[in-house]
């Protein structure tokens, strides 16, 4: 089996599968229907991640989940101040401009770092999602 093969035939037998926005999420395509596809997002990239991988993971049958980032996760915090409108309200800032320098700065100059704590309680929420297509798989 060739090495691309064997990564397809691995995420194919995954109950879940979890990844920040961007285009390796493609690989849900080789999800089955019923698995749970989580899509951590980062600020502002709320309007870019539900066109382009929630509204087809649903269409594929999967449980589509999303972990959006909090300010303190986003490494742009480091670059402007919490209350700059580009922090506080993305959706705001932006307007219905998605100009080249918002988007390189939301999808190429941001950085995530999880806030590992509550992360975990949105983990132990995917786990029995997870859990209930194992147990339905047998």
């Amino acid at each position: 089996m060739t090495p691309l093969k064997e990564a397809y035939a691995l995420i194919n037998s995954s109950h879940a599968m979890i990844g920040i926005h961007g285009a390796a999420l493609t690989h849900s395509l080789f999800l089955r229907p019923g698995s749970v596809f989580v899509q951590v997002v980062p600020l502002g990239n709320e309007w870019v991640a539900q066109v382009c991988f929630e509204k087809s993971a649903r269409d594929m049958g999967l449980e589509y989940m999303e972990y959006r980032i909090k300010a303190e996760e986003s490494s742009l915090i480091e670059k402007y101040n919490k209350d700059d409108l580009k922090i506080k309200d993305p959706v705001a800032f932006r307007g219905k401009n998605w100009s080249p320098v918002v988007m390189s700065m939301y999808l190429k100059e941001q950085n995530v770092k999880l806030d590992l704590v509550r992360f975990r309680v949105y983990l132990k929420k995917v786990y029995k999602k997870a859990k209930k297509f194992m147990d339905k798989e047998g």
